[in-house]
Parts: structure tokens; C-alpha cells; sequence
């Protein structure tokens, strides 16, 4: 029963974790760091407990589960918005006005949830732009500035969306519809890694962010290339997570 009310979707918890990782690890967290980051985790595992009273996961489960869930909702959304307000309070104003880009990207993600959209291509669009803009006000509040503030939320929507891409596009092959979502999904992959190779090799100071992206660009532009098959979803999703890990050390290292 506690499976049920947990996230189903695997790749959200890698989104999830790379922002606030490098908000928290690029710089020395403070309390409203961890504030932050505590309420975006909380409305995560909230969502899944909101999608079964919804009946976004069917009429059994709403059925079922409709009480726990409903106590889950409350207490998780709940202990969310008291740790938001706490981040908030003690969070310096360029802080609080970089929190409101996560805030906007929610509020539009609601209503994709209230309208049981979740699954369409912009919601996930938005929701990865929530996850990668929290490292925005994590990493102010570590400390970080410059070019690894925005620099790391910059690489992690790219490469979000850029997956979300390929996923759709594998999907869609797999039902035989070739179309606009393939063509895309190599276009975005291989403009990042032609724009994160030249990154890594210009002088504009913005070196690193080439460095650091290079290792999921190929992977993704890898994984369109080749027209991976469906059945290796879960192959790529690991690959991935394999990838986005390396960005992150690459921009731990040039942290410390």
C-alpha cells in the first residue's frame, strides 16, 4: 500500500534530485536551503497521493486508497507549505524572487493535474522546468553564484526536456508514427552537444557549463542516433542518471 503512494514515475526522481544536489553541494547550505529543497521533495510525494484522489490513477485505487491518501495529501502538503513559508522568512529577497520561478512552473503544473493532463508533452515540459529551476533558490542560499548558479539549472532543464524528447519519440516509433517528435528529439540533442562542445573549448568563461554538459548530450544525441529500442527504456533511463551524475561531479570539482 505505501508502494502505491509513492511517485510511479521513475525518471521525476532523477529530476528531482540533480537540482537540489547541486544547489545543495556547489555551495555550503543554510537552513533556508534545506527548506526549500524539503518542501519540493514533500510536494513531490505529495502528487502521488493528489493523482489517486483525482482518479488520475483509476477508480479502484480512488476507491481503495481514498482515506490514506487523503491524510497522505493533507500531511504532505501540509508540512510543504510550512517549510516553504520557513525558507521563505529566513531566505534573503534575491532569493525569495528566484523562488518564484518554481512557484509560477507549479502553479501551471496545477492545472494539468486538475485536468488530468499530466502526461502530455508540455506538463512534463513544465515540470521539469519546476524541478531544474529549484537549484535557483537552493544554491543562492548555499552561496552560489555566477556562472554555477545559473549554469546548473541551465543544464538540467536541457537535458530533462531532452530526454523527455527521446522517451516520446521511442514511444511513438514504437506505435509506427514517425514525425515531427523524432526529428526534434535528435535536432535538441545534437544542438546541445554541438553547443556544449564549443563551450568546453571557447574563452567566455563559460567553459565549465560546456564540460559538464557534454556527457548527457552524447548520450542523448547517442540514443537518437541509434533509435533505441522501446524494450531499453529502462537501460536508457539508467544512462542517463549515469550521465547527469558526471555533469555533477564536473561541477562539484570545479566548485571546490
Amino acid at each position: 500500500m505505501v508502494r502505491q503512494l509513492l511517485p510511479r514515475e521513475h525518471g521525476a526522481y532523477a529530476q528531482l534530485a540533480f537540482p537540489l544536489l547541486s544547489g545543495l553541494l556547489l555551495g555550503k547550505p543554510a537552513a533556508s536551503a534545506v527548506g526549500f529543497a524539503a518542501t519540493a521533495i514533500l510536494f513531490f510525494l505529495a502528487h502521488e497521493p493528489v493523482a489517486i484522489l483525482l482518479g488520475i490513477r483509476g477508480a479502484r485505487l480512488n476507491r481503495e486508497l481514498a482515506g490514506i491518501a487523503r491524510r497522505r495529501a493533507h500531511l504532505l502538503v501540509s508540512g510543504g507549505l510550512l517549510s516553504g513559508l520557513a525558507a521563505l522568512f529566513t531566505a534573503p529577497p534575491e532569493a525569495k524572487l528566484l523562488a518564484v520561478i518554481p512557484l509560477v512552473l507549479l502553479a501551471a503544473l496545477a492545472f494539468f493535474i486538475f485536468t488530468k493532463n499530466v502526461k502530455t508533452l508540455a506538463a512534463e515540459v513544465i515540470i521539469a522546468g519546476c524541478f531544474a529551476s529549484m537549484h535557483l533558490p537552493v544554491g543562492y542560499v548555499s552561496g552560489v553564484r555566477s556562472v554555477l548558479l545559473g549554469g546548473p539549472a541551465l543544464i538540467w532543464f536541457v537535458c530533462f526536456v531532452g530526454g523527455i524528447l527521446s522517451v516520446h519519440a521511442i514511444k511513438r516509433r514504437r506505435l509506427g508514427h514517425r514525425g515531427w517528435m523524432e526529428h526534434a528529439a535528435v535536432a535538441m540533442s545534437g544542438g546541445t552537444l554541438f553547443f556544449a562542445m564549443a563551450l568546453a573549448f571557447s574563452k567566455t568563461g563559460y567553459q565549465l557549463i560546456g564540460r559538464a554538459a557534454l556527457i548527457p548530450a552524447a548520450v542523448l544525441f547517442g540514443v537518437n542516433l541509434l533509435r533505441v529500442h522501446p524494450r531499453s527504456l529502462k537501460i536508457i533511463g539508467w544512462s542517463l542518471v549515469a550521465a547527469n551524475t558526471a555533469a555533477l561531479i564536473v561541477l562539484i570539482g570545479a566548485a571546490r
